[in-house]
């Protein structure tokens, strides 16, 4: 089964489902269930709406989770589901303003600590992430797993190795 939305067809989406799968479902409560632990962008459509207002407290004049293009309907993506629907790995692109993503910033070490704190304690379930860090105007990202983050020290540490002085 195909579904797609109602955008424009350069910009239309279309989730395709396994109807073969879907024998036992009954309901639009227990279609809406499978299609997200089936699906990535429908769980991530629902998982970013449930954390939504976690995110505006987070987010700050420094940097925010939204493309400055405005495309895209998710702040983060589902990689992987558990069998609720719920994201077990995830990726998050942050945009920064330019030339903030230095040890020159003095509240760099706040807004990781901030971010690392919603997507790591805040959003449950526990996930695996990558961070893909980015200024505003710059097609080079800088990509992290919250594995590799935890490695360092602290987050002065993990800063100070990894972002340049200026």
């Amino acid at each position: 089964m195909n579904v797609t939305d109602m955008k424009e067809v350069s910009e239309s989406t279309v989730l395709s489902f396994d109807v073969k799968s879907m024998e036992n479902v009954h309901t639009k409560e227990e279609l809406l269930f499978y299609m997200k632990k089936s699906n990535a962008t429908v769980a991530s459509y629902y998982e970013n709406k449930k954390w939504a207002s976690k995110k505006e407290k987070v987010e700050n004049d420094r940097f925010t989770f939204d493309s400055p293009n405005g495309k895209g309907d998710s702040w983060f993506n589902c990689r992987e589901m558990n069998q609720q629907g719920e994201c077990t790995n995830i990726f998050v692109q942050i945009y920064f303003k330019d030339h903030t993503l230095t040890q020159a910033n003095r509240y760099l070490e706040e807004d990781f600590v901030s971010i690392f704190t919603l997507f790591e304690k805040t959003i449950q379930p526990k996930a695996s992430i990558e961070y893909s860090f980015i200024e505003e105007s710059s097609d080079d990202s800088l990509r992290f797993t919250d594995y590799e983050i935890a490695q360092y020290a602290s987050t002065a540490d993990f800063i100070k190795r990894n972002f340049q002085l200026q």
